[in-house]
């Protein structure tokens, strides 16, 4: 964590991926932040070494020196501040609101270490993203396997070969600031995140550890979309997306077997649909093996528990 010379960091504010299907079904990789860049080559490639720090104790040291351990909460951050490279904003208690949470950290590989200077870190932009490339997708791994372990839904009874919860949970990473760069600190922090449609951050309280699996998330984590399955500010018209299940893409299941399915994945999450309230099921295709249904809800309000 930050000395008192260098108080925290700014995170890259790179989602793992973007749209519906990504995030329901757990995101794909580790992007480079809103600017749109793209990573076309790598020096280093993947980053292999793990600093094996770790704590579960919700009063650590948020102020510790060096790469933030993994279950250190990060503080919810602004959309300017969530698309730079570095934080500046000291770790949060995990039990006290926060933005995110870190769940893994690297060493850069010395080829992209070496491509990497104070200066570039400051700007950020497509010019980092490109020296950055498949190292940075280094975080999505485990991003996704930490994401995956909240969002996934027991299957019994339903025509779905897999089940999530739709969430606004992703992932980004960061690195350390240009004074803590030339100090000669070379880490990369993988993080799980909440950031709503408009860009903001969600502010949610308690570990990662005790979110979902066998219960609906909580309603800041939570996502809602337009008729076009669009995500967006769960307000107004917008529906509530609570689910999805994945299907073979030659054999999807009926509307009324989509239905039923929607309704036992939102009963093993120990939630339930208000009468005043319309499920509907949209199916789209993921790939040319596998479609998703989507479980929707009228109305952007979560769902009340059972």
């Amino acid at each position: 964590m930050a000395t008192t010379a260098h108080p925290g960091r700014r995170r890259r504010g790179g989602p793992l991926a973007a749209g519906l299907v990504a995030v329901v079904l757990v995101a794909a990789g580790c992007s480079g932040g809103d600017d749109g860049a793209s990573a076309p080559s790598d020096p280093g490639g993947p980053a292999s070494i793990d600093i094996e720090t770790t704590t579960t104790d919700p009063l650590a040291d948020v102020a510790a020196a060096g790469s933030p351990a993994v279950g250190i909460c990060r503080p919810v951050l602004s959309v300017e501040e969530r698309r730079a490279a570095y934080e500046t904003r000291p770790s949060v208690r995990c039990t006290d609101p926060h933005g995110a949470e870190v769940v893994a950290s690297f060493e850069l590989p010395p080829a992209t270490a070496e491509a990497i200077t104070p200066e570039l870190i400051e700007a950020g932009g497509a010019e980092f993203e490109s020296v950055m490339g498949e190292t940075a997708n280094t975080c999505s791994g485990r991003a996704n396997d930490a994401i995956q372990q909240i969002i996934d839904i027991d299957l019994a009874g339903t025509p779905f070969t897999g089940a999530f919860q739709a969430t606004v949970l992703d992932g980004a990473y960061f690195l350390p600031s240009p004074d803590e760069w030339r100090a000669g600190e070379r880490w990369m922090v993988c993080e799980v995140t909440a950031v709503r449609p408009d860009g903001e951050s969600v502010a949610f309280t308690g570990p990662l550890t005790s979110l979902g699996r066998t219960r609906i998330l909580p309603a800041e984590l939570g996502t809602c979309v337009d008729d076009a399955l669009t995500f967006v500010v769960c307000e107004g018209d917008a529906s509530r997306a609570v689910a999805s299940g994945n299907v073979g893409a030659g054999d999807p299941p009926t509307d009324a077997e989509a239905a039923e399915g929607c309704r036992t994945l939102v009963a093993h999450l120990g939630a339930t649909i208000p009468d005043d309230r319309t499920l509907r099921t949209e199916v789209r295709a993921l790939d040319e093996d596998t479609s998703a249904v989507y479980c929707l809800v009228s109305g952007p309000d979560p769902l009340p528990a059972a």
